[in-house]
């Protein structure tokens, strides 16, 4: 039974440190920004306020486009949030090539 249980990678994070992590995805850009100029020297915080911060930007570009744009900002921003709880719960969360780009090339 043992066996089923899937692996989560769960960080040694500060419950400071996630809170302020989960806030940067709530509003996206807007949120990321404060993040990113409250806490510019931690690395864990910095991640997921860039990641917000790129995320927010490419779906408000892609809420411009026509009739399905309003769609695609509500999904987008859904997904933002269980991104926020996820990182509240201690889990690594990275959006797929946002996540990468950040690690690889930001951070």
């Amino acid at each position: 039974m043992a066996d089923n249980v899937p692996n989560v990678t769960v960080s040694p994070a500060s419950e400071s440190q996630r809170m302020k992590c989960a806030i940067a995805y709530v509003l996206l850009w807007v949120t990321g920004l404060v993040m990113l100029v409250l806490e510019p020297h931690d690395k864990l915080v910095k991640f997921n306020a860039i990641q917000a911060i790129i995320y927010g930007l490419v779906l408000t570009v892609l809420s411009w486009v026509p009739c399905i744009g309003w769609a695609i900002l509500l999904v987008g921003w859904l997904y933002a949030l269980y991104g926020s709880y996820e990182v509240y719960s201690g889990r690594e969360f990275k959006i797929p090539y946002i996540g990468e780009f950040v690690e690889n090339n930001l951070i």
